[in-house]
Parts: structure tokens; sequence; C-alpha cells
């Protein structure tokens, strides 16, 4: 590991007779920590500002003047200094013991019911001290439990003050959503507005703020006494939602067995101790009532239990006769690298068909198909923390990325909030928490994104900003794209665009030098390195690779790549979509992006499963995810192998999905829960969740991080690895693996992207601090605040077996491209307009995505959770004011909205922030599936859907009565009048 100290000056201080070097400015409070000394505190959090209020982190100085007390979380470490703290000092020592006394006063010291006893920094440093009488005792104020939230409850007369709730709502989310109210003595803690924090102020809802108090003054809702702090077994492990990766403490009632607090380790993983309301409050569906506990089988109308025997008996048999292209399967971003691997495996070994796929289709399909082609591999291209610390300029461009991924939205905007040279360009028609951050904001009329990508090349082409010497060194066909920008004129794009001229040429020229500016060159001579962050804003479009190619294009003309603060970056959607499209759950890919066209790559492949290559696997590519069900609807697949996924909610065309369900002869579904999809299902095969398995995921970042297992699975359900390992322990076909260690084992002979990836490596902690508990409440957790052996990060691919690779390849294309030749291509990639118009029956243009809680896919998991449902219980569709005023429509109005594909009804939400001419809405309710209206073209080189371009209608329906829209029984669609 390299030393994070290189090129720093260091002070060398000491602290209770123990000599340390630290960087310049450090602070003592985290000096002590690097000593291994402990000084208690209640105020102090390493990611934010100091702010000294409580007072508790006092230490003696000597100076010229003689003794001082300095409060050690803002005192600068400075060279010579010398530092007592209360273990060597009876004077600071008695301070402290005043300070605390003081801090007693009013707190209620009703540690038998407060959830953070056991855990709380006051209870143990009253615990330390030896305070068993207060001098200052008094009558104490007493105050109620105040909801703040559905999510969050706050008892105010165990407050001290300290601001961490505050500071970290600002300093480290940007929400700002807490505050101080009145002042001195009389302050208090309060919403910013005195309001509910979810509808009056821009709260989260993440829980960061209950996570850094220190006592018990702010608590969960939904784990609100609800268990003893030393009851709880924590198991460290990867969340299963969105892309980031973040590393949750899954904390289980030693007693019950049930999942009863998550909490988040700073230091800990790319989340770093943050997190978001799908981490924090997500995880319950584990304790659920409602989960699959037996294999079912279907019999007329009803599902009857069997045993696993039985299951695999039938399943085997049945499916003999459908091998070749009458099977396909579908994988998920949902399963483990592990898990996404034998499904591969088993669809081609077994069933020896390429008919496999995920829904990284829907969502980066554009982007696998055109960075492949371009630099020969797919993945973000930096770190999210290389992007924070080193970033001039970020470009992002069609992501929603507080919605998204939250947690990377929390460290970029604290990067916007401290590196004040930092410029941000942010590229979507919608508004949203980026365009208010941003220093340039260009609100680009849906679907010309590639006419402005290659307006912004012309620019930094014509006024001389690009990178001659990376473009002849690294790159191949720069002079046939050039010749196609010609018609890219600022002009001509403002008019497509609707994005002033002046405007297309400031965010050029910002792009082109990392925000400096022209001529305004670091010491090197060289610009700052700029990014791009991108999301489905871009690939939901019939042109999404061309899309992809005008950025990628960008990045090699201005030479962002292989550089620190640079790169191509594309959000992904779930928790390991990078995983499965890297264990080749693609139907023309084999593990490692090895195309399914290369004799060389099947019959390594081949050897390896069999002891030989015997042809096993098909030559032809297979089919992408929707073709999957159009064949299936034809005749053509009859059986269908669906694992982790709810197509029935979360594929578009729902209609053809219904159909393709009811059509096929034999449909097996593993699962959690009875989701839409299953009901069509023969067979439903009881899966374990990701807190009752062990394995991997891959984030969006190509960060390969630890899934561990902390609970049992219910009834007689299985990990989805140990439920395809015996499908596939078949005569002359052995895999009997043990764990699923074996199978990453397997995997890293198999893959070269994984082939320096080993269990141990990934177990493997690095010691960020080497402080050690002393004398602490016995029972007291204080990982949180000092940490000393926290596995920081996980390797990111590619991860090989050479040289120095404990971190893999955290940047990529350093010195060359993965690409035959080293070399990046350029491609022209023209601009193509839409070929959807609005008309009289459908004078509107729709556009689906996420909703801020519910966004699971398809809400199977998340929606049995109690504060993200009643965060986000219902859809709405939001729509200008403007048109609602036309239509008569206002905010909880039920409307329907057709298309000329059908028509469903949802509730209105009327706002000024959407654009005239279109309206939005979530997709994954199963109230109002968005994807029964959207359109069914697709990108027909990527398969990815045009998710963002659908003309429609609405029309007042009724007054909402009940303010709920029923739940529907399976698939309801209105049909279409055309």
């Amino acid at each position: 590991m390299a030393d994070a100290t290189q090129g720093v000056q260091l002070v060398k201080v000491t602290i209770d007779n123990v000599e340390v070097s630290v960087p310049k400015g450090t602070f003592a409070i985290e000096a002590a920590k690097r000593a291994g000394i402990y000084i208690s505190n209640m105020c102090a959090h390493p990611d934010v500002r100091p702010f000294g209020s409580c007072r508790m982190c006092t230490v003696g100085t000597v100076s010229k003047w003689g003794f001082d007390f300095e409060i050690s979380c803002a005192l600068e470490c400075k060279d010579g200094m010398v530092i007592f703290t209360e273990n060597s000092n009876d004077q600071v020592r008695e301070v402290k013991q005043f300070i605390l006394e003081s801090l007693l006063i009013d707190h209620p010291l009703d540690c038998p019911i407060c959830p953070s006893s056991g855990a709380c920094d006051l209870q143990n440093a009253t615990w330390h001290y030896g305070i068993s009488e207060n001098r200052l005792a008094r009558p104490k104020d007493w105050y109620e439990v105040d909801y703040l939230s559905p999510a969050i409850v706050i008892k105010r007369d165990r407050c001290v003050n300290c601001g961490q709730c505050v500071r970290v709502c600002e300093e480290l989310v940007g929400a700002k959503a807490l505050c101080f109210a009145n002042r001195g003595i009389e302050s208090y803690i309060d919403s910013a507005w005195g309001g509910d924090l979810t509808t009056t102020t821009p709260c989260t809802s993440c829980g960061m703020c209950v996570e850094v108090c220190p006592v018990g003054c702010l608590m969960h809702v939904q784990f609100e006494n609800t268990f003893l702090n030393w009851n709880l077994k924590r198991t460290p492990t990867t969340c299963n939602y969105c892309s980031t990766g973040c590393q949750v403490n899954l904390e289980a009632e030693v007693n019950t067995g049930l999942i009863e607090k998550i909490t988040f380790n700073e230091a800990a993983g790319v989340g770093d101790g943050r997190s978001c309301v799908k981490g924090r409050y997500g995880h319950q569906y584990i304790n659920s009532k409602d989960r699959l506990t037996s294999p079912l089988m279907r019999k007329g109308e009803e599902f009857v239990e069997i045993s696993w025997d039985q299951a695999y008996n039938e399943i085997l048999n049945r499916l003999n006769k459908y091998k070749g292209d009458q099977f396909a399967a579908i994988a998920s971003g949902k399963l483990t690298n592990e898990e996404n691997y034998l499904l591969q495996k088993f669809t081609r070994g077994v069933m020896n068909s390429n008919n496999i796929d995920n829904s990284i289709r829907f969502n980066h399909g554009a982007s696998i198909n055109a960075l492949l082609s371009q630099f020969g591999m797919f993945g973000m291209t930096n770190t999210v923390h290389d992007v924070k610390d080193y970033s001039g300029c970020m470009l992002i461009a069609g992501s929603d990325l507080e919605n998204t991924a939250p947690v990377i939205s929390y460290h970029w905007q604290e990067a916007v909030q401290r590196r004040k040279a930092l410029k941000v360009i942010v590229v979507d028609p919608r508004p949203s928490r980026w365009t208010e951050r941003a220093h340039l904001w260009l609100q680009i009329k849906p679907g010309t994104d590639a006419a402005l990508f290659n307006g912004l090349a012309y620019i930094i082409f014509k006024e001389n900003l690009l990178n001659t010497d990376f473009i002849s060194a690294r790159t191949t066909d720069f002079e046939a794209w050039k010749s196609s920008l010609s018609e890219y004129t600022p002009e001509k794009v403002s008019a497509i665009t609707g994005v002033p001229a002046a405007k297309l040429l400031e965010a050029a020229r910002l792009y082109a030098t990392g925000g400096a500016g022209k001529g305004n060159t670091g010491k090197d001579g060289k610009y700052p390195a700029s990014a791009i962050v991108y999301g489905t804003g871009i690939t939901q479009w019939t042109n999404g690779v061309e899309n992809v190619h005008t950025l990628a294009n960008l990045t090699l003309l201005t030479g962002n790549l292989g550089r620190q603060g640079g790169g191509l970056n594309g959000i992904l959607d779930q928790a390991n979509d990078q995983g499965a499209a890297d264990m080749g759950c693609l139907p023309d890919f084999l593990p490692g992006y090895v195309p399914v066209t290369n004799n060389e790559g099947r019959a390594v492949l081949e050897t390896l499963w069999f002891g030989q290559a015997n042809e096993a696997i098909p030559a032809k590519p297979g089919l992408k995810f929707m073709d999957i069900f159009k064949a299936a609807e034809a005749g053509q697949v009859k059986a269908l192998y669906i694992v982790g996924e709810n197509p029935l909610v979360t594929a578009p065309n729902l209609q053809l999905i219904q159909r393709a369900l009811e059509k096929v002869e034999l449909l097996i579904v593993q699962d959690l829960f009875m989701s839409e999809t299953a009901k069509f299902a023969d067979f439903i095969l009881p899966a374990a969740g990701h807190a009752e398995k062990d394995g991997t995921y891959t984030s969006t970042e190509r960060r390969v991080s630890r899934v561990r297992k902390a609970l049992s699975a219910p009834g007689i359900a299985k990990p989805d690895w140990k439920i395809l390992t015996e499908l596939l322990n078949r005569p002359g076909f052995a895999n009997n693996y043990k764990s699923a260690a074996d199978i990453l084992e397997e995997i890293a002979r198999t893959n070269r992207l994984y082939q320096g990836v080993t269990l141990q490596k990934l177990e493997r902690s690095r010691t960020i601090s080497t402080f050690k508990p002393g004398l602490l409440f016995p029972g007291a957790d204080y990982s949180r605040k000092y940490p000393y052996a926290l596995t920081r990060f996980g390797p990111q691919t590619p991860v090989s077996t050479e040289g120095v690779a404990e971190d893999g390849t955290p940047i990529l294309f350093k010195d060359k491209f993965a690409t035959a030749s080293g070399k990046a291509r350029f491609v022209v990639a023209r601009y193509n307009a839409s070929k959807t118009t609005v008309s009289r029956d459908y004078p509107l243009i729709l556009s689906v995505g996420r909703a801020s809680y519910a966004n699971d896919r398809s809400g199977v998991m998340l929606r049995r959770n109690y504060v993200p449902e009643a965060l986000d219980p219902e859809p709405e569709l939001e729509i200008n004011e403007v048109e609602a005023k036309k239509l008569n429509i206002e905010s909880g109005d039920i409307v329907k909205v057709a298309s000329a594909y059908g028509a469903i009804e949802i509730k209105a939400k009327v706002t000024d922030t959407q654009p005239r001419g279109y309206v939005f809405m979530p997709w994954m309710f199963r109230e109002a599936p968005g994807f029964v209206v959207t359109s069914r073209a697709t990108d027909e080189r990527s398969g990815s859907p045009e998710l963002k371009n659908t003309a429609v209608s609405v029309q007042f329906v009724r007054k909402s009565l009940a303010g709920l829209l029923q739940t529907a029984e399976g698939l309801q669609v209105v049909p279409s009048r055309s």
C-alpha cells in the first residue's frame, strides 16, 4: 500500500510522552488516534469542519506562556508541540469531569430504554470518568418525543448540542435540513423550517444525522426501542441496492435472528460512513413473513410444496427436451458474481444456449456496445473518490445522481462545497439538486444529446483546446471523425438543442480546460482533468450507442483518459450490474467480455468445465432480453429460467412480457417472494437474501467487495449459488462447490478481469489508524469513531496476478487501452432526430425514471420496509402547471396516461419544475406500471429501449378520495384506442 503521506510536510508532536509524525494541519484529536490514545469527545467528526461545542476533547498544551487548555478537535498540530490528555494530567482530567457534569445537568439518564445505550459517547464518558454524583444537579427539563419525519424522531432532553447532525447534513449530504433554533442556552435542534423534514426541507432521509448522534437524541423510527445494542451481532457486508457498493453492518438480534439495526463504518468502503434511505432502512424485508420458504410446483391453478430433490428431478427431466435455442435464462444485478457465473455456466454448459441476458440491457446496454468498440473494455474508468479529489471539471449528463446513487452524489456535492475551483456542468432537460449546484446548466431538448456533444467537440477543435499529443500517440481514426463535425456549429447545435450558443462555448471551454479557462494551465503546463459522468438519460434512446460514442470522443479529444480526476464514468443501476456483465450474463459475450464467436475462448471454458473442448457452447450469439420474450411469445423459446428478476414489472412492453409468460411451456422462477412474474411459474424455487449468503459484488466503479452471511434463510430456502450448484452437479459435469469461495476461484481461472481476485485479498484489512480501545463502557462500540483495522477498499478490475496488484486497477487506460492495438478509436456518431412526435391525440412527451425511495426496480424488497414505503407510498405523474391548468388537473387528481401502446391511471403532481410539453413518472410501481405505456422502440445495436420519449395524452379521471391507488392484481392494462 502506498504511503498516503508522500509529498506531504510532516510535523512531530508528543502526546502523553508518545511521539508521532502527522501531516501539517492535522488536528490534535486525529493525531492522538495515530498514537493509539483515546480522547473522549461529543462533537468531533473526521469529515466535517471542527465545531468545538462540547469541550469534551479538551487537552493541555505547554507553550512559552505556560500551561494552556485547548480543544483538540480544532487544535492544529505544530512541529514540537507537547500535548497532555486526561490520561497523563490531572488538571485536564478535572476540567473534563466538570464539562461532563455540565452536559449531564438535563440529560434524562434513561439509559435502560434508550436505543443508544451501549453505544453512547455520554454513557461511556460517564463510566470512564467515574461520575456517580453530579455537583451541578438540579430539576431536569423534560421533552416529549417529536416526530421530525416518518423516518426520524428526536428526544431533545437527551441532546448535548454537539451539532454533528447539523454539520453532517449540510457538509456531507448537502441537504441543510437540520439547524439550531434559538440562541445560547435556549438553542435546540429542529428541522430547517420547523415542519416535517421530508415536506419542508431537502431531507433525503439518509439517517446519517442519527448515525452521528453521540447520544440517543435522534432516533430511527424503524428501529426505535426494538433492540439492545449488546444483544446485536454485527456482520459487515455490501449493500444490495444501488451500484455504489457501500459497506454496511447488518446487526441482528442474537435471540430472534432478526435484523434490528443498520450501521455504516467511516473509513470503510467507497461510502466512507455515508448512507442513503435504501441502505439505511431497506433491509428489513429479510425479516418479512411473506418470504418463500419451500420449493413450489404448479398443480392446475394452485401451487403445492415439494422437496428440493423432487424439484430438481422434475425440472431437469422437463428441461431435457428444451436444449439449445429453445432455452433461455434471465440473470440479475441482485445476484452475486458467483451466482451469475453459475447461471451462465448452466445455460451454456448444460442447456447449450447463449440465450442469457440481464437488466443491464435496459440501462447500459448502449454503454457496453459503445465502450467495448472504442476502448476495448466496459466500466467506469475512474473511481468515485478520484473524481471527488482531483477533477477540475465535472460534466454530468443524463444522470439523476441524487436518486440513482445517493452516496456518490453526497461525495461529489461535498467536493463542490470544498473545492471552489471545481466547475460542474449539468446536461439535463429536468431540474434537480445538481442543476442547483452547477456552474452551468445546459437544459437541452430531450433526445438532442448527440448534437450537443458533437457541438462541444466542434468548439474544442476550432479553439485548439484539443490534446494533440494524446490523439497522435493513443488513438486512431481521428481524421475521419474530425471531418464529421463540420455540421455541428454552435448556431446549428443551439437550434437543435435549445441551448444558447454562448453557453455551448462556455461549456466547451470549461470541459477542455478542466474548469481552469483558456491559458490557465497548472505548474506542469497541463490543464486540470475533467470527468464525464452519465446515466440512463444518455443510454435509454434508440440512438443510445451514438450518445455514448459522442461522450467517449470528447474524452479522447481532450486526453481525459488514464488521468487522475478524468475519465468517462457511467453510473449503473443495481448492486451487481457490473458483475453480471463481467460474468458473461450476456448473449454475445462469455465471462470477461470474450465474444462467443471466439473459438479459443469457448474452448478454454469447455476444457475447464468438461475436461476437453466439446463444442457444448454455441458459436452463435444468443437473444437479447426483449428478444427472448418475443421468441417465447412466438413459441421459439419454450423454457425460461428467471433468477432474481421480476420482468412483469421491470421490463419494457409489459403486455409482451405477460403474453410470453403465458405462452412458454416451462417457466422456472427463483426469488425471495411471490412476485408478479412468479405467479405465472411452473416451478418456484425459494432463494436466500443477500444477508443469508456469501459471495461478492462488483460495483459501478469496478470494485469487488464481499457479501457476507449474517442470518440463516427461512424454511428450506437456499442461496442461489447452492441451488445452481445442485442443478449443475450432473454426471460428466461435476460441480460440487462447497462454498462461494470455490466458485470465486474458478472465476479467477476463467475471467481475465478477475485473475488476481482471491478471498484472501478481499479479506485482507488495511490499517488506517493504530487506535485500540482502552477503558470503554463494557459492550460499547467505538469502531464508528475510532476505526483501526477496517477494510478500506476492495480491488478494482482488472486485477492481475502479476506484479503489485493489491488495488487492481483504480484508473483504467493509464498506459494503453484494452483493444488489440492498445489504442482507442474515434467513432463517427451523428445526431439523428427522434422519430417520436407529438400529435393532437398524444400532445405530450413522457419520460420514465426512478422514484426517490421505491427504486429497487420492482419494489418487491424495498416496499416491505416501513420507512421507504411511508416516504414514497405511490407513484405520481409530474406535469407542468401550465399544462395542468389547460387540462383542469390539480395535484392529487387521478389521471389517465395513454399512448399508442396502452394506458394506466396514476395520481397527478403539478409542479413548476417539469418542462412544458413533457411529463415524468416512475416506472417501478405495480399499481401504475409505467412500462405499459412506454415506447416499444429500441436501439438496434444494443437492444436498449427508448424510455425517455413516448408521446402520450393525459386526461382527468376523478378526484382521489382514498389518497392511494388500489394495488393491481397482476397486470391490468387499459387497451389503447389505436
